[in-house]
């Protein structure tokens, strides 16, 4: 299970590391480079990947198949986790609503709107602006070797 869990993880940073190298050399908008992409089947998201690659790195035909087995296989493996991560969102919400009174499920709507227009105006209110700051504390410390 660990190891899947990684072999997903590392595979949704490449695929995310990819979708942004191919958008800063097509020099296309992110949304709408994203709305393109989604609308995509794995099948022609990994076709496109192995031909950018393939095009860019010089790849031969065998190569080009395996880039595409492997990405399609990391797409698919991708959006399987993401469709874990909607059920159990949704079940997280669903046990929630049985906890709460509907006042209280009515008050955590009102609050969840609240963030959400926040959110719109303001960004990230408490996000420090220095990436080296955590929260306004200071900067990190910087780790150091052990001997």
């Amino acid at each position: 299970m660990n190891k899947t869990v990684k072999f997903l993880a590392m595979g949704a940073i490449f695929l995310s590391s990819s979708l942004m190298t191919v958008n800063a050399q097509t020099g296309t908008k992110k949304p709408e480079f994203r709305k393109e992409l989604a609308q995509k089947s794995p099948e022609e998201k990994a076709d496109f990947f192995a031909n950018r690659l393939a095009e860019k790195l010089n790849l031969s035909e065998q190569q080009k198949k395996e880039v595409y087995t492997l990405k399609l296989n990391e797409i698919k493996a991708h959006e399987a986790l993401m469709q874990q991560q909607k059920a159990l969102r949704l079940k997280a919400k669903s046990d929630l609503d049985k906890v709460l009174t509907p006042e209280q499920r009515t008050k955590l709507e009102e609050l969840k709107a609240n963030k959400a227009e926040n959110f719109k105006n303001k960004g990230y209110p408490n996000r420090p602006a220095n990436p080296n700051q955590q929260g306004g504390k200071g900067p990190r410390p910087v780790p150091t070797p052990s001997k």
